[in-house]
């Protein structure tokens, strides 16, 4: 990204493009994982039918979070007179963060379209789905969609020579205290279901482990990737 002239607010197709598979390929293994959880304890259609939908479902979730995160292609330059303006650059990644955001939100909801119909019409797992789903695409909005917005954002203000040290810092300092709330808010939620709910065989139990260890990782790999590019200038 250095070779890149100060006036460019670059894509992220090309600049970071392990950063977007790692992305896209981490929420497809959390989609795929709760999916068969749910066909596997409630499922209501034949194996191969289970099989194809686990499929095409990670697929589809591979599919659209890359795209959400490379598709907004769009690089704009910006003339040495609207230097002392950012709003341009603001609205610009507003746009492509609205864009990129509904492509996931339609690509997470395929997958819950998939996976109702698998295990149809069991309304325990109906709503667990939704549950989890819900909270997989505000994870992916918010510290994916949202934070490469926020990272280019402020990689834009840093070459135009517009960035303010305390707000980047008091911004990281809210951000890490979000982080830490909901991450604890979320646990708690998972540990009170696991004391509620029996679970003999323990599959719901290593269910809920997988999960909270995969989100962990992928919500850690994010806000790390963010501290390096906000502090790399």
């Amino acid at each position: 990204m250095n070779g890149l002239p100060r006036t460019i607010l670059p894509p992220l197709a090309g600049t970071h493009t392990r950063f977007a598979f790692f992305a896209a390929i981490a929420f497809a293994l959390l989609y795929t994982e709760t999916g068969a959880f749910n066909v596997r304890v409630a499922g209501t259609r034949t194996p191969q039918e289970m099989v194809s939908v686990l499929v095409a479902a990670s697929l589809v979730v591979f599919v659209g979070f890359l795209g959400s995160l490379v598709l907004p292609l769009r690089v704009h330059r910006f003339p040495d007179g609207k230097f002392a303006d950012a709003t341009p650059a603001l609205q610009s990644l507003s746009d492509q963060l609205l864009m990129g955001a509904t492509i996931f939100v339609a690509a997470s909801a395929v997958a819950l379209g998939l996976y109702t119909w698998a295990v149809w019409p069991n309304l325990v797992s109906i709503h667990n789905l939704v549950k989890d789903c819900f909270i997989y695409t505000m994870v992916g909005v918010i510290y994916y969609q949202g934070l490469v917005a926020y990272v280019r954002y402020v990689t834009f203000l840093y070459r135009t020579h517009m960035d303010n040290s305390m707000k980047v810092i008091v911004s990281e300092v809210c951000l890490g205290m979000l982080t830490l709330v909901l991450g604890l808010y979320l646990l708690t939620l998972d540990v009170l279901s696991l004391a509620r709910v029996p679970d003999p065989t323990g599959l719901t139990g290593l269910h809920v482990v997988t999960r909270d260890v995969w989100m962990t990782i992928i919500i850690l790999v994010a806000y790390g990737w963010h501290l390096k590019r906000v502090a790399d200038h």
